[in-house]
């Protein structure tokens, strides 16, 4: 697996509100904060739904289990044979990596 270069996870919120309506982001900035509380995003941010904003603190999350998995997958097909449909969504998980870490597919 390639090096870490991102903030390791979990990520979260420093206000749980800040996906709720009414939520003033000129009264508060919220926080995407790190393990270690080390501030990952900040500003007048207002995320409009709850599930975008849990989506956004999982993020460091989603990306590891999908180079493991992706490796994975690489490891069972190479042993057990290439379908084409496998082939295409590795190559595409592969595109979404590079897209996320900033290097090469």
């Amino acid at each position: 697996m390639s090096e870490i270069k991102h903030t390791s996870g979990p990520w979260q919120w420093d206000d749980d509100e800040v996906w709720q309506e009414g939520y003033d982001t000129e009264q508060h900035a919220p926080w995407l904060v790190g393990p270690e509380g080390e501030r990952i995003l900040t500003g007048r941010i207002h995320c409009l739904s709850e599930s975008d904003s849990r989506l956004i603190a999982a993020a460091p999350e989603l990306l590891e289990a999908l180079q493991w998995m992706n490796n994975l997958w690489q490891c069972t097909c190479a042993l057990n044979g290439w379908e084409p449909e496998h082939a295409r969504e590795y190559e595409r998980a592969k595109e979404v990596l590079a897209k996320a870490t900033g290097s090469q597919p």
